[in-house]
């Protein structure tokens, strides 16, 4: 979590760990604070965070409407690495068809 000098949350990600490979999502930046680096700031500290622990993979799903995402991600070094299908108990909440697009990198 990030917070701005007034004690705000201006940023979050959630980080988890499963052998070598760690994941990070649900990356979000106020308003406010996108254009700044805290972004970029959040991603290193989430990498950092699996690198400490012994991950030398790091990986992250976005919906595949959001068109924007995965260009934004591979500034950071991130391919797509692949796909995997919406939660079926999720499912009735679309509006549309939707997948996750699976993206990856290795930590050096």
């Amino acid at each position: 979590m990030a917070r701005d000098a007034d004690d705000e949350v201006v940023g979050v990600v959630r980080v988890s760990i499963d052998g070598e490979r760690g994941h990070f999502g649900m990356l979000s930046v106020a308003p406010a604070a996108q254009g700044t680096g805290l972004g970029r700031t959040m991603i290193a500290a989430a990498e950092a965070f699996a690198r400490e622990r012994g991950c030398t993979w790091m990986d992250l799903e976005v919906a595949s409407p959001r068109l924007e995402l995965p260009p934004f991600y591979q500034k950071f070094g991130y391919e797509v690495s692949g796909t995997a299908e919406w939660p079926e108990e999720a499912l009735d909440t679309l509006k549309s068809p939707a997948h996750f697009v699976v993206m990856s990198k290795t930590l050096e």
